[in-house]
């Protein structure tokens, strides 16, 4: 289908949408394979104990990224830094060159949710809309 239509993102061209259609069949069908007929669910824990308040936790990362950004903190008499830069620059810029900071940042964000959604699943809250 490419020689007429390429698969082309940007253009979202029919020949692209129909190779992503068919890329997530073939993911579907393995992960009903390896969850559904092989039992293997250990490893996808994590995603069901997310998916069982992922609203809940889309809404906090929301809400924590704008207090982050909301919170400013003096560093100089005539300078402030937002919390979520003042923590960026204390903790995470020192460690890595600035991609890789970022991408600890972006890991500690998501660990930290991880770990309230684990523990609204331990206690068995479960916030339905």
């Amino acid at each position: 289908m490419n020689l007429w239509l390429p698969i082309n993102k940007s253009l979202w061209t029919s020949s692209y949408s129909v190779f992503m259609s068919g890329l997530a069949m073939i993911c579907l069908g393995v992960y009903y394979w390896f969850i559904d007929v092989k039992g293997c669910r250990t490893l996808v824990k994590p995603f069901a104990i997310y998916g069982m308040n992922a609203i809940t936790v889309f809404v906090l990362a929301g809400v924590l990224g704008r207090i982050l950004t909301a919170i400013k903190i003096a560093v100089a008499a005539d300078k402030s830094l937002s919390l979520q830069g003042w923590l960026y620059g204390k903790f995470f810029a020192p460690l890595a060159s600035p991609k890789n900071a970022s991408l600890l940042w972006a890991l500690m964000y998501v660990t930290l949710l991880y770990l309230v959604a684990w523990v609204m699943y331990r206690k068995k809250w479960f916030v339905k809309f």
